[in-house]
C-alpha cells in the first residue's frame, strides 16, 4: 500500500511538472517572439496573486514573476496529483474513466475562462486560442507521461472501452 501511494505522489509530482513546463514554455516562447521575455509571468503575477486589476505591462515585475512561477507549478502538482489517483483508480474500474475525461475537458475550458475574467488586460493578452493551446501541451505531456506509465489501462481500455458498462458477471473484463 506504501509503495502505490509512493508512486501516486510520485506520477502526481512529474506529470504537474511536465505539463506546468509545457505551458510556461509555450508562453515563454510566445513572449520572446514578441519581444517581452517574461512578460506574461510578471502580468499574472500581479494579477493573479497580487490582485492588481491594472498591472504594469511596460516592464517587469519580479515578485510578480517568482509569485506566479510558484503558484503555476504548486497548481499543476495538484492538478497531476488528482490525475494520478484517478489513473490509478481507473486500471481496475471502469468508471473512473469518464471521471478524467470529464477533468481534462474541465481543466481546459476552467483556466481559459479564468484568464477571460481576470481583467481587461488578461483578455487581451492571452486570447482564448493561446490559453486552449497552452492547456492542450500541458494534457499532451502528462497524458504521453501517464500512457507511459500505465500500460495496464491501456490494455483495459482496449478490454472495456470508454462509454461501455462492464459486464460483471464476465471474468478478467474488470
Amino acid at each position: 500500500m506504501i509503495r502505490h501511494h509512493q508512486d501516486t505522489v510520485k506520477e502526481g509530482l512529474v506529470s504537474g511538472l511536465l505539463g506546468g513546463t509545457a505551458v510556461a514554455v509555450w508562453f515563454l516562447v510566445l513572449d520572446v517572439i514578441a519581444g517581452r521575455a517574461f512578460y506574461t509571468p510578471s502580468v499574472l503575477g500581479q494579477v493573479v496573486v497580487f490582485r492588481n486589476v491594472e498591472p504594469v505591462t511596460t516592464g517587469l515585475d519580479i515578485p510578480a514573476i517568482l509569485a506566479y512561477t510558484a503558484v503555476h507549478f504548486i497548481a499543476f502538482i495538484a492538478f497531476g496529483l488528482v490525475v494520478a489517483t484517478l489513473m490509478r483508480l481507473a486500471t481496475d474500474q471502469p468508471y473512473f474513466r469518464i471521471a478524467i475525461l470529464i477533468l481534462l475537458v474541465t481543466f481546459e475550458f476552467f483556466f481559459a475562462f479564468f484568464m477571460l475574467m481576470l481583467s481587461e488586460i488578461t483578455k487581451q493578452a492571452f486570447p482564448f486560442w493561446v490559453v486552449l493551446t497552452a492547456n492542450g501541451l500541458a494534457i499532451i505531456s502528462m497524458g504521453i507521461y501517464f500512457y507511459r506509465k500505465h500500460p495496464a489501462l491501456i490494455k483495459a481500455l482496449r478490454q472495456v472501452p470508454l462509454g461501455t458498462i462492464p459486464d460483471e458477471h464476465e471474468p478478467n473484463r474488470m
